[in-house]
C-alpha cells in the first residue's frame, strides 16, 4: 500500500472547490479518510440536502458515515461489522472534554496490527493532541465540528488517521498569537511548517505548550511515516524521510491534518520526548518519564 502523494491532496482540495462552485465533481477512484473527513465538510458547510455518489463508492461512504456527518439519513442499510476492525468510521468532535475519548476509540482500529502497547498508547496520545487543536486554535462556528476519521489496510500494513475543520485556519491563529515572536515570525515563515516546530504555537501564554503537530511530525519521521497539513493556500508534507512545503494549494477554509504509519515499524512518544529539550509548560511527569 502506497502513501498518500501531497499532488493527491492538491488534486481532491480542488475538487472540493470546484464541487462548491458547481455543485459536482469528480469522484477518486480510492477514497481515503482524509477524503471523507473533508467531502463532509463542504457538503455541511454549504447545507447540501441530498448528496449523490457513483454506486462503486456508495456502500463504503455509508460504512464511513458520510451522510449522518452532513446531518443526513444515509441512502442504504450496511452491515457496519462487515468490516470490522479496518477503519473508524466520521467521528465529530463536538467537546474538548470528549477528545481524549475520541482519539482512544480511533486508535481501537490498531487492535487488528502488529503494532505493540507503547505504539498503540503513543498514537492515542498523538491523535488527542491533534483533536485539542479543533479547539484551541480553530474557532469553529455554526456547528462545523471538526471531523476525525481512520483506516488500516492489513496487506499494505498501513494506517492513516485524517482530522480536518473549517475553522479560521493555521495563518490567521498565528496573526492573533499572544506572542510577538511568533506574530514575526509566521509574517515571514510557511505557517503550516511553522507549526509543526516545537514551541510554536499561537497561545503560548495560555498554557498551551505547542507540542502536538511537533510530536505527530517527530513520530511520522521515526516510522518512514507522513504527516501532511493544510491550512488556507499552505501546505506542509512529510513523506518518507522527504519534506515539502508550498502556497499554492487550491486552498482549504481551514486545517486539515493527515497522518500515515507503518503498522510493521515502532511508534514511540517516549523516544521522541526524550530527545526533545524541555517543553514549555510541562515537565517529566506529564510524559511518563
Amino acid at each position: 500500500m502506497r502513501q498518500t502523494t501531497t499532488q493527491e491532496v492538491q488534486q481532491w482540495l480542488s475538487n472540493l472547490s470546484d464541487l462548491q462552485r458547481t455543485k459536482s465533481c469528480r469522484a477518486p477512484e480510492f477514497l481515503r479518510p482524509f477524503h471523507f473527513v473533508t467531502l463532509a465538510l463542504v457538503l455541511k458547510a454549504n447545507r447540501a440536502d441530498h448528496i449523490e455518489l457513483p454506486d462503486t463508492i456508495k456502500q463504503y461512504a455509508t460504512r464511513m458515515h458520510l451522510w449522518e456527518a452532513v446531518g443526513l439519513q444515509p441512502p442504504i442499510k450496511v452491515a457496519e461489522n462487515s468490516s470490522r476492525g479496518r477503519f473508524i468510521p466520521i467521528e465529530t468532535l463536538q467537546s474538548r472534554d470528549h477528545t481524549d475519548a475520541c482519539a482512544r476509540r480511533v486508535t481501537e482500529i490498531t487492535a487488528h496490527t502488529s503494532m505493540c502497547k507503547e505504539a498503540k498508547e503513543s498514537l492515542s496520545i498523538a491523535l488527542s493532541e491533534l483533536m485539542d487543536n479543533c479547539f484551541a486554535h480553530a474557532r469553529v462556528e455554526g456547528g462545523l465540528h471538526g471531523l476525525a476519521c481512520a483506516q488500516y489496510w492489513p496487506k499494505g500494513n498501513l494506517l492513516q488517521v485524517a482530522i480536518a475543520d473549517m475553522g479560521i485556519g493555521i495563518r490567521e491563529s498565528f496573526k492573533v498569537a499572544d506572542s510577538d515572536e511568533m506574530k514575526r515570525r509566521a509574517e515571514n515563515s510557511n505557517c503550516c511548517s511553522l507549526a509543526t516546530e516545537l514551541h510554536a504555537s499561537s497561545k503560548l501564554h495560555n498554557g498551551h505548550a505547542g507540542y502536538g503537530l511537533a510530536l505527530t511530525r517527530q513520530l511520522a519521521e521515526n516510522n518512514g511515516g507522513v504527516l501532511g497539513l493544510y491550512s488556507g493556500n499552505e501546505w506542509h508534507h512529510h513523506a518518507n524521510g522527504d519534506s515539502q512545503c508550498g502556497s499554492e494549494c487550491a486552498g482549504w477554509g481551514g486545517t486539515l491534518v493527515l497522518v500515515e504509519f507503518d503498522t510493521t515499524k515502532g511508534i514511540s512518544t517516549q523516544q521522541v520526548y526524550q530527545n526533545w529539550p524541555p517543553v514549555r509548560g510541562y515537565d517529566d511527569d506529564d510524559f511518563d518519564f
